[in-house]
This record gives C-alpha cells, sequence and structure tokens, in this order.
C-alpha cells in the first residue's frame, strides 16, 4: 500500500509524486480512494506541530515548576509565613486577637496570609 505524506502548504507526496488537495484532481480523488482502502496518509506537518507543542508544554511546566519551587524556598525563608504554616488554627487566632490593633498590623499579617495562600494555591492547582 502507498504512503501519502501531506505538506504543510497542503499538498501530497507520494515519493517524488506531488499531488494537490484539490477534489478535481484525478490524482487526489485517487488518493482517497487508497486511503480508504487501508494506503497510509500521514500529515508530516501536524506530527512535527505536536511534537513542537510537546516540547513547548514541557519546558513552561519546567518553567512553572522551576518557579514554583523558587517561591516555597522564599517562603520557607520567611520567617512569618512558616511560623503562620506550621500554626494551628488556635494559636493563629490566639495571635490574631494578640498582635493585630491598627490596620497596618492587619495589613502586615494580611500579606503574611496573602503569601502562603499563594504557594498553597499554585500547589493545589498545579
Amino acid at each position: 500500500m502507498p504512503v501519502y505524506i501531506e505538506s504543510a502548504e497542503g499538498t501530497f507526496h507520494q515519493g517524488e509524486r506531488v499531488i494537490p488537495n484539490d477534489s478535481g484532481n484525478m490524482d487526489y480523488r485517487l488518493m482517497l480512494e487508497e486511503v480508504a482502502d487501508g494506503a497510509s496518509s500521514i500529515d508530516a506537518y501536524s506530527e512535527s506541530f505536536r511534537q513542537s507543542e510537546d516540547i513547548e508544554t514541557q519546558a513552561a511546566k519546567s518553567a512553572l515548576e522551576a518557579t514554583r519551587q523558587e517561591d516555597i524556598a522564599l517562603l520557607k525563608a520567611d520567617s512569618q509565613v512558616l511560623r503562620l504554616l506550621k500554626a494551628s488554627p488556635v494559636q493563629i487566632n490566639r495571635y490574631i486577637d494578640n498582635n493585630v490593633t491598627n490596620l497596618t498590623e492587619a495589613k502586615a499579617v494580611l500579606k503574611v496570609l496573602a503569601k502562603a495562600c499563594a504557594v498553597l494555591a499554585s500547589t493545589i492547582i498545579n
């Protein structure tokens, strides 16, 4: 059985033979019949595009994971965030009740909470 390879331009190739993607072309109609009867039709352009997409996707995932690991390392170095992550709900309530008495202190606690939430969310999402 013949093998037909589709190019990026939309033409099909069988060895040196080029078959245009044109339903009025006799070779094109013959190729469609042969493919229907079991000949191989390979979309070479699509396959190489899929492979490059896979490489790009993997690179993006690797970059995202590297960024996430950097974020986690920064949070582990932040003593306030680390203390919050290790605290029980009762300890967190007690800390806030005893230490957050004005807007400036509330903002500082919110920043720590936001950092911790961002890392936890990225872990859950990814």
